[in-house]
């Protein structure tokens, strides 16, 4: 019995790892989210969707922010706003589709997601930490307040719950 619990202590830890190095090179770049907790309940930031073809989702990490390491180069970065405004029983959020922005990360570069946003629009903007160069950039995109899609990204996620047999 205690074997099981173990195991099952252990898978649970693992399911919740998530690295966030990706890059093959000796070189890489590191992209940082702009993130900001205002109070327990009241939060908001630019978040990282995809980098290339390294999807994760709504939802990277747990909650976590590390930055994000690759490999330098040509690369497509989708990113997404989303925001809390701080009602313990709103279910509502502000937030974007994630949106696509192309540039061509440096070696050794660090970048920082950045976004601009008003009561009806967001703007993103890929900042070069080392220059405090804009690199990428996107239109005013829509800020939409709708459910979280974090419960919706999670389809197939279960939970193992150990039963023992007994005979």
């Amino acid at each position: 019995m205690k074997v099981f619990l173990a195991l099952w202590l252990i898978a649970g830890l693992l399911v919740g790892c998530q690295t966030s190095n990706f890059a093959k090179s000796a070189s890489p770049a590191t992209i940082q989210e702009e993130w900001a907790r205002h109070t327990p309940t009241r939060w908001e930031g630019a978040q990282i969707y995809a980098v290339r073809n390294i999807e994760f989702g709504y939802e990277r990490g747990g909650g976590k922010h590390d930055p994000i390491v690759v490999d330098a180069g040509p690369t497509m970065l989708s990113v997404w706003y989303y925001a809390h405004a701080g009602g313990l029983m709103d279910k509502m959020f502000d937030q974007t589709d994630p949106v696509v922005l192309k540039t061509d990360l440096a070696s050794n570069g660090h970048y920082k997601i950045h976004c601009d946003r008003t009561d009806t629009t967001a703007r993103f903007q890929l900042v070069d930490l080392q220059t405090g160069q804009v690199v990428a950039s996107s239109g005013d995109v829509p800020l939409l307040v709708r459910a979280s899609p974090m419960a919706s990204a999670k389809p197939g996620v279960v939970i193992p719950v150990v039963i023992p047999a007994h005979r």
